[in-house]
């Protein structure tokens, strides 16, 4: 378990942009969007990507270089960060409601 990247990723924007963008699309795909139609929600991977960690929790690199969250009072690990659920249902309320736009327009 590594801690030395425990603070990396909602500092990286600034410190390797390169490196943020590319983890932001991975992060992004993860979430179910659709790089080619989905451009326009980017911002909601990239709120849900340095969204902060709720108290108790760390960002730690396993021995495979897979970050993963801890939980320093329960012992609990987990790969997907607490709040992602929340970001994914308001990326799918926000495309739902725009396609759904979409359709009543060309109707």
């Amino acid at each position: 378990m590594d801690t030395a990247d425990t603070q990396e990723y909602p500092d990286l924007e600034r410190r390797n942009p390169e490196k943020f963008q590319k983890v932001l699309i991975e992060h992004a795909v993860d979430m179910g969007m659709d790089l080619d139609r989905d451009q326009e929600f980017l911002w909601i991977a990239r709120e849900s990507f340095i969204s902060e960690i709720p108290e108790g929790w760390i960002i730690l690199t396993s021995s495979k270089g897979v970050p993963y969250y801890y939980n320093e009072t329960s012992g609990d690990s987990r790969e997907d960060h607490s709040n992602d659920e929340y970001y994914k249902e308001k990326f799918r309320k926000l495309k739902d409601k725009k396609e759904w736009n979409r359709g009543e327009n060309t109707a």
